[in-house]
């Protein structure tokens, strides 16, 4: 396996991008619509997400606009509409405070939560 380079979250273009070992680099966006029937969501990136998408993060890293595309995935991922973590108290669950989905954020709100 290659070592990946830095990986870039970019708020602004909803995407996220590294290079994925030689010549190889992935992009991918977390730009979906909401709420998502998890029934039918699609298993293959169309044509026009994948241009959509191209064009988003094209904006952050312009020497990608003629790469040629390998493949496409969808997935779903679970966040919050703010894409911050849930904290707060429990309903109905005295002293009892529900700390979750922190990701990269953990780092930037443990001290403050005393852990």
């Amino acid at each position: 396996m290659k070592a990946a380079g830095c990986a870039c979250i970019d708020s602004v273009t909803a995407t996220y991008f590294r290079s994925d070992g030689g010549d190889k680099f992935l992009v991918g966006d977390f730009y979906g619509k909401r709420p998502v029937d998890r029934i039918i969501f699609p298993q293959r990136a169309s044509e026009t997400d994948l241009e959509e998408m191209i064009e988003r993060a094209n904006r952050r890293v312009p020497k990608i606009e003629n790469a040629e595309v390998l493949r496409g995935v969808t997935g779903i991922y679970d966040m919050t509409p703010d894409a911050r973590p849930l904290l707060g108290q429990v309903p109905g669950m005295k002293d009892s405070i529900c700390a979750r989905d922190f990701r990269a954020w953990g780092s930037r709100f443990r001290r403050r939560l005393g852990w």
